[in-house]
């Protein structure tokens, strides 16, 4: 059994990887001279040519991509303690409602 290395790659690298891709027209050989698979290089050219802000350059789109990702999960994150300090101040609102209202004592 093969032991699986998942290699990080910068954006940087992605980037110049898929210029050099488009310019040598040969995915497959361009993926062989980098010494990556030609599937992670073809998933990099797909992504590069969906961006929809071709203003920017594919490094600052995937940089950009990520931002956006953690930045969902802090918000996510957020969200459920927001949610958690609402429950807690409605249990001590009611908790002190009964101290202070003679009816509500047991």
């Amino acid at each position: 059994m093969t032991k699986r290395i998942n290699n990080r790659y910068t954006a940087e690298y992605k980037e110049k990887a898929v210029i050099t891709a488009k310019e040598t027209g040969n995915v497959a050989q361009t993926a062989r001279n980098l010494g990556i698979s030609y599937g992670v290089l073809n998933s990099w050219i797909l992504k590069d040519n969906d961006r929809s802000d071709k203003s920017v350059g594919f490094a600052e789109s995937i940089t950009q991509a990520e931002k956006i990702r953690q930045l969902e999960k802090k918000n996510s994150l957020l969200q459920e303690e927001l949610e958690i300090i609402k429950k807690a101040a409605a249990y001590f609102a009611q908790e002190e409602l009964k101290k202070n209202m003679p009816r509500f004592r047991s």
